[in-house]
């Protein structure tokens, strides 16, 4: 028998703040990166997508850093 995947979304109101963030002029990716941190779905979303192979080079253990690896168009575009 096939195993049903449950998926969770993300809370809401860290990523309504997080969009809100990234939409900011003056863009503070640690500020973003806190916020992130504050959803165990969000830090995985991102953790992986950092470290795929679209990106190559050494693991991304940290938000900041993923959010750094990603860059500001893809951000956006995640969340």
């Amino acid at each position: 028998p096939k195993k049903e995947q449950l998926t969770l979304p993300p809370d809401t109101a860290i990523l309504i703040e997080a969009r809100i963030k990234a939409g900011e002029r003056n863009l503070q990716v640690k500020a973003i990166a806190n916020l992130i941190l504050h959803d165990p779905i969000l830090t995985l979303e991102f953790l992986q997508y950092a470290n795929s192979v679209m990106f190559g080079g050494a693991s991304v253990t940290d938000v900041e850093g993923a959010v750094n690896r990603i860059g500001s168009d893809r951000m956006k575009a995640l969340l």
